[in-house]
């Protein structure tokens, strides 16, 4: 039986700011019992930005990708992501 998925997410950096401000949410996926991180960022991108999906999968040049993390996990756009599960979206990290 196929329920609902329930994903918090949380925004960080560019991130936020193309989410409108939004600092964290609950995305709900109806008739579904888990979704791919890939499908999360489709969604993210309807809702908000096709940025959002931009940077998360082309990166931001010279091979610098967004990080993304699931329950605190690095994860690549093939993870499985479950009810209650949490997403980070963040920048890539940078220093001198």
């Amino acid at each position: 039986m196929k329920g609902v998925v329930r994903i918090h997410v949380e925004y960080y950096g560019i991130f936020r700011d193309l989410a409108k401000g939004v600092k964290k949410e609950t995305i709900e996926v109806v008739d579904r019992n888990t979704i791919k991180l890939r499908e999360l960022i489709d969604i993210l991108a309807r809702k908000y930005n096709s940025k959002i999906k931009k940077y998360v999968i082309e990166g931001f040049g010279e091979d610098i990708k967004a990080l993304i993390l699931v329950n605190g996990t690095y994860a690549d756009l093939e993870t499985t992501i479950r009810d209650g599960d949490v997403v980070s979206i963040l920048p890539p990290a940078s220093g001198g």
